[in-house]
């Protein structure tokens, strides 16, 4: 799985989205998925704006400004000097190839425009996306409808990649 959510650790952000990261960690079925957490990793970018949504890099290397040898370390992984979008992509399509799906929060006032542009991103990939709107201070208990929702699309063996858009109260 791949988390989407808005940067949560500036001095701005809302805690939503770090609750929800350990919200799912306490769910006594989605905390046995694997997930990458974007906002856990130092960030570089080839836009100068970092989330300016008409900007091309779309996270590969024909849209990326910057060089290979800066997005990837000798075995073809992200590194530390990697455009976020580059990274962001990688674990896209790494999640895509292993079954997984991307857990999209969209907080109160919408979705950041880093999460437009990884939604775009996802539509390239073929990735599903659960987009969850969950209300302020969501526990573990409050994700029943995601838990259900996740093991209904394993069940029927990951054939739909249409986005589900998921309401937690």
């Amino acid at each position: 799985m791949i988390f989407c959510s808005k940067f949560s650790l500036a001095p701005t952000s809302t805690r939503d989205a770090t609750l929800f990261a350990l919200a799912m960690k306490r769910d006594p079925y989605l905390r046995h998925f694997y997930m990458y957490n974007p906002n856990c990793w130092c960030k570089e970018s080839c836009d100068p704006n970092f989330t300016d949504i008409k900007h091309p890099c779309k996270g590969t290397a024909a849209t990326c400004f910057l060089p290979d040898a800066e997005n990837f370390t000798a075995e073809g992984r992200p590194q530390a000097t990697t455009c976020w979008r580059i990274a962001f992509r990688f674990h896209q399509q790494e999640s895509k190839d292993t079954n997984g799906c991307m857990l999209q929060l969209m907080e109160p006032q919408g979705l950041g425009d880093g999460q437009k542009i990884q939604t775009e991103m996802a539509e390239q990939v073929d990735l599903k996306v659960f987009r969850v709107m969950a209300s302020r201070g969501c526990t573990y208990r409050h994700l029943r409808p995601l838990r259900e929702a996740v093991m209904q699309w394993y069940g029927t063996g990951c054939a739909k990649q249409d986005m589900e858009i998921l309401h937690l109260k």
